[in-house]
């Protein structure tokens, strides 16, 4: 396995939709991709909100296999 082809940290995908965000993280999961939903502030001490996917592999190969 290649250093280059390893993800190093976790991919955040931020989606302002929700149906999106359910249906991108449906076939990252399906692909074998750990998948989970975040949200983070847009600003400090700002109410709004970014909603996240964050993806990891597994197996430490990313999606160029």
């Amino acid at each position: 396995m290649d250093k280059e082809n390893t993800i190093q940290q976790p991919i955040e995908l931020k989606i302002f939709k929700q149906e999106d965000r359910k249906l991108v993280a449906s076939i990252l999961f399906d692909n074998g991709y750990t998948v989970r939903q975040g949200k983070r502030q847009r600003k400090e001490n700002s109410k709004s909100v970014d909603y996240l996917i964050v993806v990891t592999d597994d197996t430490g190969v990313t999606s160029g296999k």
